[in-house]
């Protein structure tokens, strides 16, 4: 990970940590999708190995995993939306449908002191 992405990450996590305050708890809604230059049939396999991961590891905890200091646990469990909703989405982010997840990712920091 380069520098600028840790930046940034730890900036992510800052936000987080802010909107959690009141209730030590944040949603965030994450696409996990194919990259376009991929070939078509190896991003559905990646996709797949992503689904399978996340299905046999929906529960990450300070415990048990690496997870940034103050985040206590974090679930992820799909999130199925109609093919409308699909599309408004794609169209937003401003390209064309890709093959893709959707998960919604519950985040739970510990207590401050």
């Amino acid at each position: 990970m380069n520098k600028q992405s840790r930046v940034q990450r730890s900036l992510q996590i800052e936000i987080l940590k802010e909107a959690a305050q009141s209730t030590n708890h944040v949603n965030v809604y994450i696409i996990v999708a194919t990259n376009s230059s991929a070939a078509y049939q190896e991003g559905l396999g990646l996709l797949s190995t992503a689904r399978l991961f996340i299905y046999n590891n929906p529960i990450f905890s300070s415990n048990s995993q690496q997870l940034s200091e103050g985040l206590e646990k974090m679930t992820l469990v799909s999130y199925n939306r109609p093919l409308e909703v699909q599309s408004q989405l794609w169209r937003s982010l401003g390209t064309f449908y890709q093959p893709s997840l959707v998960y919604k990712v519950h985040l739970i920091f510990g207590v401050q002191k």
